[in-house]
């Protein structure tokens, strides 16, 4: 199961810094994954959406060319989930 969840900037820079966790940071994890979301299995690849809308190269496209445009020119942020695209 994949799960996103929201933290703040802070936490996960010191936690990375620090390699350890406080009692109050364990909260933080815990919250966040309460309120987290869980992705449906076989879900497929997740991108951000920005990256489409502002079209930073100026490229031209129709809707014969998305999937390719996508696949080359926007960077994914969570791979497909292959392991659930079967059940």
């Amino acid at each position: 199961m994949q799960i996103v969840c929201d933290i703040p900037d802070d936490f996960y820079e010191r936690v990375n810094k620090d390699g350890c966790m406080s009692y109050t940071d364990a909260e933080v994890v815990v919250n966040a994954f309460y309120l987290g979301k869980a992705l449906p299995k076989g879900h497929g690849r997740l991108i951000d959406e920005n990256e489409i809308l502002n079209n930073p190269d100026g490229i031209y496209y129709d809707l014969y060319d998305v999937p390719e445009y996508l696949e080359q020119c926007i960077p994914t942020v969570i791979e497909a989930d292959k392991e659930g695209a079967d059940e």
